[in-house]
């Protein structure tokens, strides 16, 4: 079971290193096999605002930016990627930073241009399936300028990589990572999903009768029950990056927001889910 540390801490509050939290979990029989640092061997990678973006003087593929890196300091970046326009921010390692694999960029030049460094692409960082790998990781519009890209939406966390035995199925969620964590360190404070606090209270709404979903039948004896709710006015796009940056984190191909929300409630609560479509339902 891969745990995400960024997701666990918003369900739990350690006050101890991965690492050390770790050491406890493999203690007490849910062994840690390895912990792993998504930003590997990182330095030096900021954000960055595309200032200005000019053709190459020479070259009809490549574009020049100007990159705003915060303070008043602006880089000059070549980069062949398409997807992006005049306002837009990214992930730029400039001269004398390291990428995630230990790559160490420096000047170059560009038919006449010289290059700081390079504009990052989803793959680049290291995280192939969060977007596309053919252009440019785009930012969110509130995102700042000129701060450590490692320290924005997860991109630098610690994946504990918990061994679980056929026993304790209810360590295969972060809910049930935290709760073992919540034994361990008594002083540490738990943080309920927001759906577990409506369970607590009570919380059981009717079905309009025109969506009981009469045609849907559990002809197996195995499964007790089955709930289905309904979600209306949803439009299909991507996952907010963070979503998709801690699924990928944890094994999971982002794919749309329908379907990520389902995977990232499987991975919270260990609840499998599946998303239908209303108009394909009899």
């Amino acid at each position: 079971m891969l745990i995400s540390w960024e997701l666990l801490k918003d369900f739990i509050d350690v006050g101890v290193s991965p690492e050390e939290a770790a050491e406890r979990l493999t203690l007490s029989g849910a062994e840690v096999e390895g912990l792993r640092r998504t930003a590997g061997a990182m330095r030096g990678v900021v954000t960055a605002r595309i200032a200005s973006l000019e053709k190459h003087p020479t070259q009809d593929r490549l574009a020049v930016a100007r990159l705003d890196v915060g303070d008043g300091r602006q880089s000059l970046c070549i980069t062949s990627a398409v997807n992006m326009k005049q306002g837009d921010l990214g992930v730029y390692a400039p001269h004398g930073s390291d990428l995630p694999d230990g790559t160490e960029l420096g000047m170059r030049d560009f038919f006449g241009v010289d290059s700081a460094g390079m504009m990052l692409s989803a793959e680049e960082l290291g995280l192939p399936d969060v977007d596309s790998p053919e252009g440019l990781l785009i930012l969110p519009p509130d995102a700042p300028v000129g701060v450590p890209a490692e320290a924005l939406y997860h991109l630098g966390d610690t994946v504990l990589d918990v061994s679980v035995t056929p026993n304790r199925g209810d360590l295969l969620s972060i809910w049930g990572i935290a709760r073992e964590l919540r034994g361990l360190f008594p002083d540490a404070k738990l943080n309920a999903p927001r759906c577990l606090e409506g369970q607590a209270s009570g919380d059981d709404r009717d079905w309009p009768d025109a969506q009981q979903f009469g045609a849907i039948s559990l002809p197996d004896p195995g499964c007790l029950c089955y709930h289905l709710g309904l979600a209306t006015g949803v439009a299909m796009g991507p996952s907010p990056l963070a979503v998709r940056v801690a699924l990928a984190h944890m094994g999971m191909r982002p794919i749309s927001n329908i379907v990520d929300a389902t995977n990232y409630v499987m991975l919270v609560l260990c609840q499998p889910l599946h998303a239908f479509d209303l108009n394909t339902l009899p």
